[in-house]
Parts: C-alpha cells; structure tokens; sequence
C-alpha cells in the first residue's frame, strides 16, 4: 500500500492566451501561452498559474508561476478578458480573451518526500489535436516543487526579484538553504510570484543538486486516485460559459 495525503483537492482548468491577432487556435503556433487556473474545493478563490512553456512537460521540467491570484469569478474573468490597443507603427491590435482547451479535476498528493500533481480531464476528446499539442491526456501525474525566493536563479531563469512571492517566516522558513523543496502545503499557492518547477514522471535527472527534489519510482494506485478524484464534483460548465461571454 502506498501511503499519501492529500493536500488540496478542486477543479482544474487549461486556458491558453492566443497570439496578438489570432481569436482562436489552430495549432500551438498560434499560442501565446498556457495556464492553468485551479479552484480548490474548500476556498473561494480561483489560482492562475502561468507555464512556462507553451505545453505541460514530458520527460522533462518546466518552470511555472503564480500569475494571479482572485478571489471571485469576476476577477477571474477579468485577467482572461481580451483587450485592444494602439501601436505608433501598426495601428489597432488585438488580443483575444484566453480560451478553455480542457477542464477537469485535480489532487496535490504528499507522498514520501515529494508532491504530486494529478489530474483527470473530465472532457478529453480523442480528436482534439489542440488538446494533444499542449501534453494534455485523460489523466496525469507530475512532481511539483516550490522555489526559494530568497536564492538567486540563473541570468535568465526566473521572475525578476521584484516580482517574487515574499512568504510570511512560517513559509519561507520551510525553504532552510535549499533552492527547491516539495509543494508541502498549498499555502504556497496563494501568493503571487510563488515559483514552482512542474516535472514530467519520465524525468531520470531530476536536480541531483537539490536533494530534496527526489524522483519518484513509485505510482500512485489508480484505484486510489479514482476513489479520491470521484469525490471531486464535475468543473462548473457555468463558468466556463461566462468567461467567454467576452470572448
């Protein structure tokens, strides 16, 4: 038997913003970026969190951040709206309000000396190419880890200093001199410019530097996660309808 808690549990949405000028799109060359918007069961707030690619991870690690944090539906809707604006050289610009391309249910799992992020996509389409372009399947698995602010990233790596989540000393304490450490309390999610690395099962070199990143060998039974996720209601179609009310 595998033995893990769970840490926070709610419904999981992927919008993705298209590129100026583009209202939809067709491959992932027309995206701009992808987020993923959590809604924890027990909290009214909706989590925005930014990928840093344009595609969740395989066999490989991908920094994401806090992007913002709301605490109504309207908030919501008002980071993803579209808006128009003026260039000196090209006149008229349009960015389009970002569009849902999948939505189901999601679980942080404490296990052994790491964090799990799993999903379940309530609306998986076998034909939906766009779904398949950003790695997202009927259900997955990743290790999530949260980084230290107070350590420098390298030139190029990161958020700005001036944009970091600044924890209160219960939360940053939890850090001691490591750059990386477990998603062990969803706290973490509710400050904005929390940094976190989102790490594909596949990945065999996971930072040997920060030993307290530890690759997982070990899955979580199915049977488990499905008794888990089916106390999870369904992702509220209602919403998704009114965040495109401005699309």
């Amino acid at each position: 038997m595998v033995d893990f808690s769970v840490l926070q549990k709610g419904n999981i949405y992927f919008f993705y913003r298209p590129k100026v000028q583009h209202s939809y799109a067709h491959s992932i060359d027309d995206v701009q970026g992808l987020l993923m918007v959590f809604k924890p069961t027990d909290l009214n707030k909706y989590l925005i969190l930014r990928i840093g690619k344009k595609r969740l991870p395989e066999a490989t690690s991908y920094f994401a951040f806090v992007e913002k944090v709301c605490d109504a539906i309207d908030e919501l809707k008002t980071q993803l709206k579209g808006e128009h604006y003026k260039t000196l050289t090209e006149g008229d610009r349009k960015i389009s309000a970002a569009q849902c391309v999948g939505e189901g249910k999601y679980l942080f799992l404490s296990h052994e000396q790491h964090t799990h992020l799993c999903f379940q996509l309530t609306d998986f389409d076998e034909a939906n190419a766009l779904q398949k372009e950003f790695h997202l399947t009927p259900q997955a698995d990743y290790l999530i880890s949260v980084k230290n602010p107070q350590i420098s990233s390298p030139p190029g790596a990161g958020l700005p200093s001036q944009e970091k989540a600044n924890y209160p000393l219960n939360l940053q304490d939890n850090f001691g001199d490591y750059r990386f450490i477990p998603l062990i309390s969803p706290e973490y999610l509710n400050y904005e410019g929390a940094e976190f690395i989102i790490i594909g099962k596949d990945k065999s070199d996971i930072e040997e530097e920060n030993p307290k990143i530890e690759e997982c060998l070990q899955n979580i039974p199915e049977d488990e996660l499905h008794q888990h996720f089916n106390e999870i209601e369904n992702p509220d179609k209602e919403m998704v309808k009114i965040l495109r009310e401005d699309g």
